[in-house]
This record gives structure tokens, sequence and C-alpha cells, in this order.
């Protein structure tokens, strides 16, 4: 048994739970209020608890503050300074291959926005056009390479669910046909493998305060229903697979697909890649910056760099004049 599994297993027989404990060395003067005080209002907006005072008084009331100070749970909510949990999240063509990479370093409802704003910026998006669309309206549909709703529900559970005593990163890849996430922590308690495929699974949790927190903002449920949620939101990708296993110190979730081929006489899907948003970009300002263009994709620079590199080798664009006061110039138009 491994010193992760003897402390989870000590913690659960003493009934106690990591966040629970006070935070070495920090004070209520490392909290940030206004993050607080934003915590109170997503609460009493979803209606599952009436909540008021200061910002402490919040807090203590959700037992985050013990002797006067804030435990690790309101550390890892509401810091100052975010504490070095990492999500190391990167775009890779193969195992050995990165395109783009960043590290996100947040408290914690921030890190899973940021997290999910870095994967969407990664991601396919399908326009869909049905033949009653074009003659009824203009309107048409985003599709999404995969089902948002089920990404939020695994980085939440990553999130959430990690073993905070543990000095791993959380790791999210991103293929061009799959997607994983890795966590550290095994399962906690006595939830198998087998039970995930279920749809009536007990949940436990290993961090009780965090979770308290994210099911009070109406994040989460508390009834082991993630899994099913998943489930559900993959079922209108026809080709799409949900895997899940532990491994090493950890747990692992993966989404794939396999290409499908699209029928044009009815409906027509047109993919929005990283690429062909630069290229838009580009169409309405052609003096465009580097980190305009990072700012508009999501991107970090050096993914940008890599794409604007690889339209420029493959003849779609050229720049024109200097760094300074030149433009780019789209050779396909």
């Amino acid at each position: 048994m491994s010193t992760a599994e003897v402390t989870d297993l000590y913690m659960r027989t003493m009934q106690y739970s990591w966040d629970a404990y006070p935070y070495p060395s920090k004070t209520i003067e490392d909290l940030d209020m206004d993050k607080i005080e934003r915590f109170a209002n997503r609460i009493n907006e979803k209606g599952r608890l009436r909540i008021s005072g200061t910002p402490v008084e919040i807090i203590s009331k959700m037992n985050l503050v013990k002797d006067g100070n804030p435990t690790n749970g309101a550390m890892l909510l509401f810091a100052k300074t975010p504490l070095m949990y990492d999500i190391h999240a990167g775009r890779l063509k193969t195992s050995d291959v990165i395109l783009d990479d960043r590290i996100i370093r947040n408290t914690l409802y921030e890190a899973v926005e940021e997290t999910m704003k870095y994967i969407m910026s990664h991601l396919k998006v399908s326009y869909k056009i049905s033949s009653e669309t074009v003659v009824q309206t203009t309107q048409r549909s985003e599709i999404f390479e995969y089902p948002l709703e089920a990404l939020r529900e695994l980085v939440l559970n990553s999130i959430i669910h990690r073993q905070y005593d543990n000095v791993g990163d959380i790791k999210i890849k991103i293929f061009d046909n799959r997607i994983t996430i890795f966590n550290p922590g095994k399962l906690y308690g006595d939830l198998t493998i087998e039970d995930l495929k279920t749809d009536y699974y007990q949940s436990s949790a290993r961090n009780k305060l965090v979770v308290e927190a994210f099911f009070l903002t109406g994040d989460i449920e508390k009834y082991g229903t993630g899994f099913h949620r998943v489930r559900n939101a993959i079922s209108k990708y026809p080709s799409m697979k949900f895997k899940y296993r532990e491994i090493q110190n950890g747990f692992l979730t993966e989404l794939s697909y396999e290409e499908t081929s699209t029928d044009n006489t009815v409906d027509n899907t047109v993919d929005k890649t990283n690429e062909e948003k630069i290229l838009d970009a580009i169409r309405v300002n052609p003096g465009i910056t580097q980190q305009k263009l990072v700012e508009i994709t999501g991107l970090t620079r050096r993914g940008v760099e890599w794409n604007m590199q690889k339209l420029k080798v493959e003849s779609v664009i050229r720049r024109v004049g200097g760094k300074k006061h030149g433009h780019w110039e789209i050779l396909s138009d």
C-alpha cells in the first residue's frame, strides 16, 4: 500500500477530510474577499442554500475556517495567490510531438473556466446547416468536436476529486481524435471501476468541503451522477467512446471518436479549425499582431506561431513588409 493510500485510509477511518485541515502559515488576509462574495452570490442565485454575512462569516459557516485560520479548502477556493496545484494541458500530434501547451494555476472555480477555455480553443467546430434551415432562415447551429457538457463534467471531476496531498499535476492531452484527463489519486473509498459503469453508484468525497462548495453553486450533483451525464452527452455522438481506468497513483479518463463522412445532400458541416480562425482574423485586419491572435484563438503565443508557420510553409499566407509596418496577405483568396 502506497503512502497516499495509507493517508486516504487513515482519513476515512477518522472521518477527516484533507480540505478541512488548517493551511500552514496562512491567515484570513491571504484570502480574496471578492472571490468569497462572488461565491456567496452564486450560492444564493442557485437557491440550494441562503447565505449572508461578511466574507469571513460566510466561509466560517461553510467550515472553511478553523481556529481563525483558513483551511486547505479555503485556500484552494479563494487564495489571493493560487496554490501550486497545476493543470498541465496541451495539444499533441503524437505523444512526442507537442503543438501547444499551457500550465494553468488558479483557484478552483477560476481553474475550471480557464481549463475549459483552453480545451475549447483546440476543438474543431462544425456549423450545421440543414436543407430546411436554408429555406426558412439563415441561422446555423454550432457542433463542437466533443460535447462540452461531457468535457466540463470530466474537468470538474478531475479538479474536485484530485488528491491534493499528491504533488503531481492534472494532465490534459488533446490529440487529433481523443482527449485524456489524468488526475492524481485513485478512486476514493469503496468505489470501483465496475460501480462507475452503472447509473446508480454511490460516490465518496475525498475533499468534502470542496464538493459541498461546488454542489451549492450548482456546478455538480452529490449523487454519483457525473459519469451518467457524460454517457448521456456522448450518446448524440455515435462514434464516440468513453473509457476510464486507474493507473499508477491516479485516475485516467478518455473521450475518443472515429472520423465519419458527412452527407452533403441534406446536412453540411464546416469545420472551424485554429488555422481558419487565424485566417478569418487576418481577413478582418491584415495588420493583426500575434498577441491579438492569441486573444482571439485562445492559443498560447507558441501555438499561434506554430499555426502561422504552417500556413506560410503551405503557401496559404505571406508577410508583406516588416514586423512593425507590414501586413499579412492570404494567397488563397
